[in-house]
């Protein structure tokens, strides 16, 4: 069996659920929330999302080489949580589950990420790379949450 690490973020957004909810089911979102170093470009995605789309997008993980990736939502329950599994991309396996929990002052945001490295057990040794990515990645993703959707929902 393959090694699989899981990964988790959670932030407390100031906006209500369906707000947050609706910024993250448009796929056009994710290019904000994604630093500019991974170059992200989507290239085919519904708007907004729902249980069975699939979102193609090219993601730039080793500096110039940029890949395209696959990724399926299996699950969506609306102002709740979806669910994207990567049908093809970089990992042996991703399934990333997004959660919106109404709390005192806005919206719980959770990121869980299931992976498994590329290669198999020769994969263990891009963990030492991959982790801090992740951390950064999603670090940088509810910054850019909390500071779109406040900023959207402050009166001009």
């Amino acid at each position: 069996m393959d090694p699989t690490f899981a990964f988790e973020r959670e932030s407390l957004v100031a906006a209500p659920v369906a707000q947050v909810f609706a910024f993250h089911t448009d796929p056009q979102n994710l290019i904000l929330i994604t630093p500019t170093e991974y170059q992200l470009r989507l290239i085919q995605a519904p708007d907004p999302i729902q249980t069975g789309s699939l979102v193609i997008f090219e993601i730039a993980l080793l500096g110039p080489l940029v890949l395209p990736w696959l990724s399926r939502i299996t699950e969506l329950v609306a102002d709740s949580h979806f669910t994207d599994v990567q049908a093809w991309g970089p990992f042996s396996h991703y399934r990333h589950t997004h959660r919106f929990i109404a709390a005192q002052g806005g919206t719980l945001l959770r990121d869980t990420v299931m992976y498994t490295p590329p290669l198999g057990w020769w994969g263990l040794a891009t963990e030492l790379w991959v982790r801090p990515r992740l951390e950064a990645l999603f670090d940088y993703r509810h910054r850019k949450t909390q500071e779109l959707c406040v900023g959207a929902s402050e009166p001009i």
